[in-house]
Parts: structure tokens; C-alpha cells; sequence
């Protein structure tokens, strides 16, 4: 009975010490793949987005698109700020939660024209808008960053204003946002769609704050994954001390590909000229930007790609 036993003990011990190797040495495999051809990760993981499949759009969003057909009707892009201050006008007549202009109007142009929209983002009360970090014009050089602002008036009348830089990886895709940047001066902004959001809750500044694990605004609370190392960011001031910045990186969930937000996308001209009734703005985060394709960047998402003449 004894040595039948403790044949059955030596056997179990021998399956999990071959069941622990195993996992030691598929481990140390994904861990070399991964450190010799990174992208293997990151294309596994859109691989499993696109199996996940297109996802419901969600109800409270609204885009209003500078698109190729507004730049037909209107003409030429940048356009009088006036057009713009009529659609600030016409969105928050409806009520929506908030207005996210993703535009950054940094040089002045006609004064009354620069006014009316100064003055039109003040009366709606609950419009963020969007900053740049960009390498220091006059002095690349130097590789200093700087915060492309819009104009003071604006600043000033916005309920808040946040970054809308986007990193992209090797292959030119964008998976991750950053939810907080600094400049070299460390002054510190968060994603504009944080911002956006703080506004429409009618929430101060200091309710949006981080913790270990979390970006808190108010009761919500967003996931992030921290970066290796956190930059130290020395002011001007020689008295002042060194500021941290913690970069913190959320993975973008996409709902789907180009077109996953197509039936509550409207035209900036249709807007301008009355064709959207104002109740599809009632209570929505409104986002004016860029579609068009002479405009703004064009970034891959996981849903794109490309195969060659072998079919990978």
C-alpha cells in the first residue's frame, strides 16, 4: 500500500512540475516575442478588436463635421469665425450637455469676427476647447514643447479647455490616449474629452484628479495604465521646484471603423443652415471637428489594415 502510494504521489509531483514548466516556458516565450517584435503584441490585440466586432454607438454623442461637403458650400477652410459663432449659437439653444470645439483658433483675423465667436463661446456657457503641444516654432532646436493656445478672448470664455494631441505607434495607428500632458514650462492640461466631460457634469477643475489606478471626474472614474518613468519638469523660476507629470495612458476602445458614428454626424453647413432639427443637440456631448479630407491628420485605427500580394 505504501509504495503504491507513493508511486501515485511521485507521479502527481511530476505533472506539476511538467505543468509548471510548461507555463515557465510559454511565459518566457510570449515575454521574448514580445520584446524582440513588439508589434506581434499590438496586432494581436486588433486582431481581437475586429473579431469583437462594430459596437452600438453611444446616444449622447453628436458630431458636427467640417466636412469635404461644408468646405464645397462654404469655400476655402479657415472660414469667418462668424460661422462658427452662429453654430455655437444654434447648438446650445438646444441645451446639450457640452460643446467640445476641436479647432484651435491661435491668430487673430477680423476683430469683430475674432469678437462674435469670443463672445458667443461665453454665452454658451459650457463649451471646452481644444489646445496643441507642439515643438517650439522659433527655436526647433531647442525641442522645447509649448502649448498652441486659441486666442486669449477665447481662452478666457471657454468653460475649460483640455489637449487633443493623439501618439501614434510605428505602424501609424493610434490605440492609446494620453490623458494628461504638460508643457516644458509644466503646465499641465487633461484629453479634451475629459475636459468635455467635467463640463457637462458642471463640475470644477479640482474635481477631476487622479489615483493610483484611476482618473477620478466627480463619480467617474476611468482606467489608465501608467508609464514606466514620470517626467520632472523644471520651471523657469529658479525658486520654484521641479514638477512631476505622470504620463497616463488609456486605451482607446473603438466602437468600430470610419463610419461607426455616421448616423449622429451632421454636416457643419446642414447645421449653419438649419437643416438639423435642434432637439438632435438636447442634451448630447457636442463635438465640432475636422472629416474633411484636405484637413487635419489622417490616423489608422485597429480596424484598419492592409494586406499585400500574398494575402497577409
Amino acid at each position: 500500500m505504501k509504495t503504491g502510494k507513493s508511486k501515485s504521489d511521485t507521479r502527481r509531483r511530476a505533472k506539476a512540475a511538467w505543468f509548471a514548466l510548461i507555463v515557465i516556458a510559454a511565459t518566457a516565450a510570449g515575454m521574448f516575442a514580445a520584446w524582440r517584435a513588439p508589434g506581434l503584441n499590438l496586432y494581436a490585440q486588433d486582431q481581437l478588436m475586429r473579431f469583437r466586432g462594430i459596437l452600438p454607438e453611444p446616444d449622447d454623442i453628436v458630431i458636427v463635421a467640417i466636412d469635404d461637403a461644408s468646405v464645397a458650400k462654404i469655400g476655402r477652410f479657415p472660414w469667418s469665425r462668424t460661422y462658427t459663432a452662429q453654430i455655437l449659437d444654434k447648438i446650445s439653444a438646444a441645451q446639450p450637455k457640452a460643446i467640445a470645439l476641436d479647432v484651435i483658433y491661435s491668430e487673430p483675423t477680423d476683430e469683430a469676427a475674432d469678437r462674435a465667436l469670443a463672445d458667443a463661446i461665453k454665452r454658451a456657457g459650457n463649451v471646452a476647447v481644444g489646445e496643441q503641444l507642439i515643438e517650439d516654432r522659433y527655436a526647433p532646436e531647442l525641442s522645447r514643447a509649448e502649448w498652441l493656445k486659441s486666442l486669449p478672448a477665447i481662452e478666457t470664455a471657454a468653460a475649460g479647455t483640455g489637449h487633443v494631441n493623439v501618439e501614434t505607434e510605428t505602424d501609424g495607428a493610434a490605440r492609446e490616449l494620453l490623458l494628461r500632458l504638460a508643457d516644458d514650462e509644466g503646465e499641465p492640461r487633461w484629453a479634451l474629452a475629459i475636459e468635455t466631460v467635467r463640463v457637462g457634469d458642471s463640475l470644477n477643475s479640482d474635481a477631476v484628479n487622479e489615483t493610483s489606478r484611476f482618473v477620478r471626474i466627480g463619480t467617474r472614474k476611468i482606467p489608465f495604465t501608467a508609464a514606466e518613468h514620470n517626467l520632472l519638469i523644471k520651471n523657469k523660476d529658479e525658486k520654484s521646484r521641479q514638477t512631476t507629470v505622470q504620463p497616463l495612458r488609456m486605451t482607446i476602445d473603438y466602437i468600430g471603423p470610419t463610419g461607426a458614428f455616421a448616423a449622429q454626424t451632421y454636416s457643419f453647413a446642414d447645421v449653419l443652415d438649419g437643416k438639423i432639427s435642434p432637439e438632435k443637440f438636447r442634451g448630447k456631448y457636442v463635438l465640432i471637428g475636422a472629416t474633411a479630407a484636405t484637413l487635419g491628420d489622417r490616423i489608422a485605427t485597429p480596424f484598419v489594415h492592409t494586406d499585400n500580394l500574398e494575402g497577409d
